[in-house]
């Protein structure tokens, strides 16, 4: 899939193999996070971060106008 998007000459694998490892770690900081039952700061993590912050802030918006509106779909 990789191949079809990007430029003949783009290092494909380099970038398949970052998004490995990313998988992996975020993999075990989740382990992590359960082994030491540290759900509480969860919350505080998401919102630490003003892209997940707006990302949060538009989901909400967004399913909010569309059950105000009736709306079924939002394309």
């Amino acid at each position: 899939m990789l191949r079809s998007i990007r430029r003949d000459d783009f290092p494909v694998e380099e970038e398949l193999e970052s998004i490995k490892e990313t998988c992996l770690e975020e993999e075990n900081e989740l382990q992590e996070r359960r082994q030491s039952g540290g759900n509480k700061y969860f919350w505080t993590q998401i919102l630490a971060s003003k892209v997940t912050r707006r990302a949060l802030l538009l989901g909400c918006l967004l399913q909010a106008i569309q059950q105000l509106s009736g709306i079924n779909t939002v394309m």
